[in-house]
């Protein structure tokens, strides 16, 4: 006779599920990239964006950003040039949403 089980058995972890040191590495590499160079590239659109990041940010844009002015502060940040870019691929506010999304993932948020 055995004795009976005290707790229901673990679920097997699919194999292709993501191991959470394969996105720590991937992202801290990403990181420590961006704040070396002190820029980050974001890909949007079908564009690429460069995006100062870290200690790079104009002041002036991250005080827009943290009064809660996005449109703003997310054009001092791409630059009229950029942004005019980013303007003419027509995008929708869920692609605008993206592209703070991939830099607060960058950050580590």
């Amino acid at each position: 006779m055995t004795a009976p089980r005290k707790s229901a058995p673990r679920k097997a972890i699919p194999a292709d599920a993501p191991k959470p040191q394969d996105r720590k590495a991937k992202k801290s590499a990403a990181i420590r990239q961006a704040e070396a160079d002190g820029y980050v590239d974001i890909e949007q659109n079908g564009i690429t964006l460069r995006i100062p990041f870290g200690d790079a940010v104009p002041l002036e844009a991250y005080m827009k950003l943290k009064g809660g002015d996005e449109l703003g502060g997310t054009e001092m940040l791409l630059g009229s040039e950029q942004w005019a870019a980013f303007l003419a691929t027509s995008p929708t506010v869920g692609d605008f949403a993206a592209i703070g999304a991939q830099l607060l993932e960058l950050s580590g948020e």
